[in-house]
């Protein structure tokens, strides 16, 4: 084969490689750690380009503090930097160098290279999966090579994606990596171990139930659609094997950590039932900007993050462009809208889980209970856009420019219907007119050269979700992350520690940031709670009292009381004369030895 020919046919991934070159080359990532920069006087350090977003706090103030305690316990499993000397083996995958390291291969570069390389390799990586596996899936499901990528962006820049990308974009990534490694052309044995091999990686580096067993109920129905050749008993047995074995090594890994979360009040005995999700949100699955304005404020009253759904602009294009001269015909082809009916089925049911107050009991047999119904919506919306391409494939399209007009039509009704009507006319809330321009740059384009509709209207949706959400995420380097500057605000806290004993009992840096830092701080984050050693602190008190406060997911924040209190569902106030190891008091919290 040619060169030429050869870089054709793996353009993307030539162009993948080239983008990850600069990308990890500057250590670059989404992180909105700039938060914890400017705190410790760092202000701007490393950030290329957009504004670190205070909402992403279980980044910022989680993960990547957690990931940076990891690096400074030379990828130990136990962190012997903090004051509670916690298991690292949690929900949260961290690059811990133990046999789990196989199942994590976004992390490998971490015991090799500087932690600031080894972070922005795994954002890229995971986006790189993000892309080409969803991809693959629409490729499978009868997109063009051009078009399945331009769907698999316009997926990507949807507002489930962005906004919480930075924290749950590896089990969205990772999902899809292991679905589509079932539909390569492979023998089927080495496809069973890769799916085994991403299934498990999937579970382990990021275990949150809400999304994977939506997702799973995804990859059912896509599988039920598009994979005939497994539906062989000795192929389907080999199927579920390798999907019991990737289940049983995640749980194998995470065992002390799950056993652990089973017994807590939060979040481990939590029960959901159906309809939670407004309907506003639902509806900005088909107008994704709806609820927003250009600054990314909520215009709906819950914060950002809690308001984005996979929404796309490809639905209403389809339906504007859909060629319903042929609808008679394809309506005669029963068997040719099996795919659709069963896309159909399975959006009715997850719209059902969503919208109405559907009982508890009634969502166990799919494990739904265990779903928040506003945690449902990046499946739906995956659901939502097989389902558009699915009835696309029978139909057909037509572009006219009389369409896209119409299309523009419904762009600006909807604008003035669910955002000036309420908030105004003010440039701030344009931010649903953007694909207005390349619309019309599409109709002119279309003039010169006829394009297939499908791949006009994939790009076009591709685009306007780009321009709409692309400045949600910042670019920022990873390099002060993992080599902190010298700042006086980090000079007077290392004072502070050392005035107290080595214990930094300090306000105003939430979550495990501190000990990020390198510090071993009162305040921080217990995936898995303390409790024997609350219970030695505080054994004036009741045990169920303390109990109740105590056994959950907790960031410990320390508060001027003489008793601890719940502040949040995941958020405990404790004294904080608790910490105070100076010469004229007397501590009482037992500082926890190395494991």
């Amino acid at each position: 084969m040619r060169l030429s020919a050869l870089m054709r046919k793996h353009l993307v991934g030539f162009m993948l490689l080239l983008l990850g070159l600069i990308y990890v080359g500057n250590t670059w990532s989404p992180s909105s750690y700039g938060v914890v920069l400017e705190r410790i006087g760092a202000k701007g350090d490393g950030l290329h380009f957009g504004t670190p977003r205070p909402i992403r706090s279980d980044e910022w103030s989680v993960v990547t503090p957690l990931t940076q305690a990891t690096v400074r316990n030379g990828l130990q499993r136990f962190n012997s930097t903090s004051l509670y000397g916690e298991d690292l083996r949690i929900n949260y995958g961290l690059p811990i160098a133990d046999w789990g390291l196989l199942f994590k291969p976004t992390m490998w570069l971490y015991p090799f290279v500087n932690a600031a390389y080894a972070y922005s390799f795994h954002w890229f990586a995971i986006f790189a999966v993000f892309i080409v596996g969803y991809a693959k899936l629409f490729r499978v499901a009868g997109a063009t090579r051009p078009q399945s990528l331009l769907l698999a962006l316009s997926l990507y820049f949807t507002g489930f994606s962005q906004f919480w990308w930075n924290e749950k974009g590896p089990i969205i990534a990772l999902f899809a990596g292991a679905l589509a490694v079932l539909f390569i052309e492979a023998p089927i044995a080495l496809r069973l171990v890769l799916f085994y091999w991403l299934a498990a990686s999937w579970l382990v580096t990021d275990f949150y139930p809400p999304l994977f067993i939506s997702l799973a109920f995804v990859g059912a129905v896509f599988f039920l659609c598009y994979g005939r050749e497994w539906w062989r008993p000795a192929r389907l047995a080999g199927l579920a094997g390798a999907a019991v074995l990737a289940a049983a090594t995640a749980v194998l890994y995470l065992k002390d950590y799950l056993l652990s979360t089973m017994q807590t009040l939060y979040p481990g005995q939590r029960n959901f039932s159906g309809g939670a999700l407004p309907v506003e949100r639902w509806l900005s699955q088909f107008f994704p900007a709806s609820t927003f304005d250009r600054s990314y404020n909520s215009l709906i009253g819950a914060n950002i993050s809690e308001i984005g759904v996979a929404g796309t602009w490809f639905v209403v294009l389809c339906l504007c462009f859909l060629d319903y001269r042929n609808a008679r015909t394809a309506l005669a082809a029963k068997r040719q809208w099996m795919h659709p009916a069963i896309f159909l089925a399975a959006l009715v049911l997850v719209t059902a889980w969503m919208m109405l107050p559907v009982p508890a009991a009634l969502g166990k047999p799919l494990l739904w209970n265990h779903v928040q119904p506003e945690r449902m919506v990046f499946a739906a919306g995956v659901l939502l856009l097989m389902f558009a391409l699915a009835v696309v494939r029978v139909v057909g399209l037509a572009w006219s420019t009389r369409r896209a007009l119409v299309f523009i039509g419904v762009v600006v009704a909807a604008w003035l219907l669910f955002k000036a009507s309420k908030n105004g006319y003010h440039p701030r809330y344009w931010n649903d007119l953007y694909i207005v321009p390349a619309v019309v740059l599409c109709i002119l384009v279309q003039k010169a050269r006829r394009l297939n509709p499908l791949t006009s209207i994939s790009g076009l949706a591709a685009l306007g979700a780009a321009v709409t959400f692309f400045p949600f995420n910042p670019v920022q380097s990873a390099w002060p992350i993992f080599n902190l500057p010298d700042t006086v605000v980090l000079e007077r806290l290392s004072q502070q520690a050392q005035a107290n004993g080595g214990v930094l009992a300090a306000e105003g840096f939430p979550g495990a940031t501190l000990n990020g830092l390198g510090y071993r701080s009162a305040s921080h984050v217990t995936p898995v709670p303390a409790l024997d050693l609350w219970r030695q602190c505080f054994a004036n008190l009741p045990g169920s009292e303390v109990d109740g406060i105590f056994n959950r997911y907790s960031h410990i924040t320390l508060i001027a009381s003489d008793t601890p209190k719940l502040l949040g569902p995941d958020n405990v106030g404790v004294p904080r004369h608790l910490f105070d190891y100076s010469s004229t008091a007397s501590a009482h919290f037992p500082i926890h030895a190395k494991p």
